[in-house]
């Protein structure tokens, strides 16, 4: 009896050890305080949108405020960046677009989608090609007939060679006078001003200004006219020759660096997928006419290599591109 009563206090002190060992503190207790999330382009934008839609959905399962934060510039590499260089320890995460599968061969920057774990990838957009109500043009084949005409003349505004006006620009391969910004948000202050002629941008990004008259629709960059609009013409259907790059447009996703804790990207899939299923979030897709995705893991991982070998390959066919994705060993698909 009395070895009994000497040995349980030890028992004890071990299973309260143990138990501590067991219980990871990070995955106890991930998150503990307000998640930035990095959109690295400017507000107004699509992907901002995107983030300010996502993000308070993700809060009501992360039980912690998910801060949107703009860090724009160089196409969107500047605020990949420094989401690239943060601690791995789940408080930063990106929330961007397309962008980081043309970087390498444009020379922009030697990131790539390599350098991330994908979250969830959200939905993807159509893009349309728009003008000012008042334009002489009435049709997508009036401006790239304008565009052979008149090389140089016709200014589209442009976030860069690889941002989704850059990317239709090549696919188009029509001479137009490129006018950068920084943003959608501006590109499309600049077509309502009429400092620019023409713009390709995501839909999201200009759906209330279709609706209220303030800019009209020359096409939907797609294969197929969407079928909510019967009446916007498809660049595939109006000028058949384009199909071969076609379906093409922006997609949305959530991303971090390599190297997180897995307690803490479990999390951070789980809240983001519950969010993603929010009847709210399936509205705003639904109302913007995006497609959703909902991909995570090794699906998300493909979609986006066969994003980037697919635009890669546009750009340096179409003379577009500063390097061969070979040089990174980037498939023909």
């Amino acid at each position: 009896m009395k070895k009994l009563v000497r040995v349980l206090p030890a028992l004890f002190s071990l299973a309260v050890l143990m138990a501590g060992v067991s219980s990871p503190v990070g995955a106890a207790e991930y998150p503990e305080r307000q998640i930035t999330a990095i959109v690295p382009f400017a507000p107004g934008g699509s992907t901002d949108i995107m983030a300010r839609t996502i993000a308070p959905l993700a809060e009501a399962h992360l039980k912690q405020a998910v801060v949107v934060k703009n860090v724009s510039g160089g196409n969107g590499s500047i605020g990949a960046k420094e989401a690239l260089d943060k601690k791995a320890d789940g408080y930063t995460i990106l929330v961007t677009a397309e962008n980081l599968a043309s970087y390498r061969v444009m020379g922009v920057s030697q990131l790539s989608f390599g350098d991330y774990d994908p979250i969830i990838l959200l939905a993807r957009g159509v893009p349309v090609i728009v003008t000012k109500p008042e334009s002489q043009w009435k049709t997508v084949n009036d401006l790239i007939k304008d565009t052979t005409q008149k090389p140089g003349e016709v200014k589209i505004a442009t976030t860069g060679p690889t941002g989704v006006s850059g990317i239709v620009a090549t696919i188009l391969g029509a001479k137009f006078n490129m006018v950068p910004f920084k943003s959608e948000g501006e590109i499309i202050t600049a077509v309502l001003g009429g400092h620019t002629d023409v713009a390709t941008v995501g839909l999201l990004s200009v759906a209330d200004y279709i609706k209220a008259g303030k800019l009209k629709v020359l096409a939907v960059v797609n294969d197929r006219k969407l079928p909510n609009h019967p009446d916007w013409a498809a660049l595939g259907e109006a000028m058949p020759e384009y199909n071969k790059h076609l379906p093409w447009g922006p997609f949305y996703g959530v991303w971090v660096r390599k190297g997180m804790p897995a307690e803490v990207v479990a999390k951070l899939k789980d809240s983001f997928a519950k969010a993603a299923d929010d009847p709210k979030f399936k509205e705003f897709v639904s109302k913007n006419e995006m497609l959703p995705m909902n991909l995570m893991g090794a699906d998300a991982l493909k979609f986006a290599n066969d994003f980037t070998s697919k635009t890669a390959w546009l750009l340096f066919d179409g003379g577009a591109a500063q390097k061969s994705p070979a040089e990174f060993g980037i498939p023909r698909l």
